[in-house]
């Protein structure tokens, strides 16, 4: 699974970041950075207000954005192997329509999370790394859901028209069946 995301990813991107919470060294044996969504007591130097023990997609979303060395972040699930191979592109079109209509980068937000006429992938994600303060005081503040951190920050959810079977979830290459 992880190898078909790598794949899907790399034309779409300039540098692949793993986040993980298990099996950390096969995920290093992809040449890519790995980072964990949990904080563990050896890796004390990444404590958020001195606390221990954060785990989720919004800790493993913090990493990313602190670690990343672009202005923003294109977050994918690995077990949403079907979306489109111009999926990044259509967000970034997107993103540009807004600013052409005349409004100024202050007024248009880059920050986008996909949705369907169904449902809302909050994970499935194009977000600037200047939120990542913002992302800190909410686990510090221990308020962990991403959909509440991205109404919060005014993150749009933007549909593309990618029917939702795109986002078919698969845990396992034999869900390919």
């Amino acid at each position: 699974m992880i190898q078909r995301q790598i794949e899907w990813m790399k034309p779409q991107v300039d540098n692949i970041i793993i986040s993980a919470n298990r099996n950390i060294e096969t995920y290093k044996a992809y040449g890519y950075p790995v980072l964990t969504d949990h904080l563990s007591k050896q890796n004390q130097a990444e404590q958020v207000a001195g606390k221990l023990e954060f785990n989720g997609p919004l800790f493993g979303l913090y990493q990313g954005l602190l670690h990343t060395k672009t202005t923003h972040l294109f977050v994918h699930p690995v077990d949403l192997p079907l979306l489109p191979s111009d999926t990044l592109k259509k967000i970034l079109d997107y993103a540009n329509q807004q600013i052409s209509k005349g409004l100024s980068d202050n007024q248009v937000s880059v920050n986008y999370f996909l949705k369907t006429s169904q449902r809302e992938h909050f994970l499935s994600l194009f977000i600037a790394k200047d939120l990542v303060n913002r992302l800190r005081q909410n686990l510090e503040n221990n308020q962990l859901r991403v959909g509440r951190f991205l109404q919060e920050n005014d993150v749009k959810g933007v549909d593309l028209g990618i029917p939702e079977s795109s986002f078919a979830n698969f845990n396992y290459t034999e869900d390919f069946a």
